[in-house]
């Protein structure tokens, strides 16, 4: 076995033969996959909100400048306190 990153085209063929011997179903990697998105999104959107916070922004500000809820500023300042 090779070890090194999972390129691209290493990934499909995985993921087909995990689909092809049954050891995962379409159903659950879909679920799994859109997870993943979701969570890299975050990421994104929590750098965005920790550069704004270095210049000096408040939450409130953050908030309206990218267009988000000021409840969900303050959930992921508070999340990322601890980082």
């Amino acid at each position: 076995m090779t070890l090194g990153y999972a390129t691209e085209s290493r990934v499909r063929r995985m993921k087909k033969h995990l689909l092809e011997t049954y050891q995962i179903s379409e159903k659950a990697f879909a679920k799994r996959h859109k997870k993943n998105l979701t969570k890299n999104k975050y990421a994104e959107l929590d750098k965005k909100i920790y550069k704004l916070i270095k210049k000096g922004l408040v939450p409130l500000e953050i908030a309206i400048y990218l267009n988000l809820t000021r409840n969900f500023v303050y959930r992921e300042t508070k999340k990322n306190i601890g980082r």
